[in-house]
């Protein structure tokens, strides 16, 4: 998705927008999700997602089944 940001010719999204994360961790061990979430925030910034992560007004943060490697899923709407 980051990758598609940067390289995409994709325009920032603009407004008020809603986020929904789901993670993968990469194995079994304790973790907190939020300390995830900025770093994630700012990487999608940095990537031209959006202008600023002072957009996001809704986030939603789900952690889910183990995956090799680790990995995340993000879902960028515009707010009505």
């Amino acid at each position: 998705m980051l990758q598609a940001c940067q390289d995409g010719g994709i325009e920032p999204l603009e407004g008020r927008l809603a986020m929904h994360v789901s993670l993968f961790p990469p194995d079994r061990r304790k973790r907190d999700i939020d300390n995830v979430l900025k770093s994630l925030l700012d990487a999608c910034e940095h990537a031209g997602c959006y202008a600023s992560d002072s957009q996001i007004d809704e986030l939603h943060v789900v952690r889910l089944e183990n995956l090799a490697g680790g990995g995340c899923s993000v879902l960028i709407m515009v707010r009505d």
